[in-house]
């Protein structure tokens, strides 16, 4: 298997007659730091929709760690995702919008330690401790 973090590969995106990514391939390394830029309408978005399991695809794969993320194996053979898997998936994946929100009423490790804590069954302590080291 490949040391990479996330790889995509041949993937194939559209929507309706509009070809968004088409052969796509592309592949991060563990601890690496990469950064998508590109015009209005290139695909950034739906690179990124895709790595969250929010968008399907018509062909290829992605995998994140070695496993394929928009299908499953099952007995050594990739069928459909189920939701529990998708779950599983999505837990293991992060994403910060654009335009994102805090929470007015909260403080900064409260907004922090919200969705650790409802999403993945943290302990509210380990979330803090894991917060106050990021923050």
């Amino acid at each position: 298997m490949s040391n990479k973090k996330i790889i995509f590969e041949n993937v194939k995106k559209t929507y309706g007659d509009l070809i968004v990514l088409n052969d796509f391939n592309f592949s991060v390394n563990p601890n690496e730091a990469v950064a998508i830029i590109g015009p209005s309408g290139s695909g950034k978005t739906t690179i990124l929709r895709l790595l969250m399991t929010l968008e399907k695809m018509q062909e290829g794969l992605v995998y994140v760690d070695n496993e394929p993320i928009n299908m499953m194996k099952i007995n050594d053979k990739l069928v459909p995702i189920s939701t529990a898997y998708i779950r599983r998936i999505r837990s293991k994946i992060g994403m910060v919008f654009q335009n994102f929100n805090l929470f007015p009423h909260m403080s900064a490790i409260e907004n922090c330690i919200e969705s650790p804590i409802h999403t993945q069954g943290l302990p509210k302590k380990q979330a803090i401790e894991e917060s106050k080291e990021i923050l």
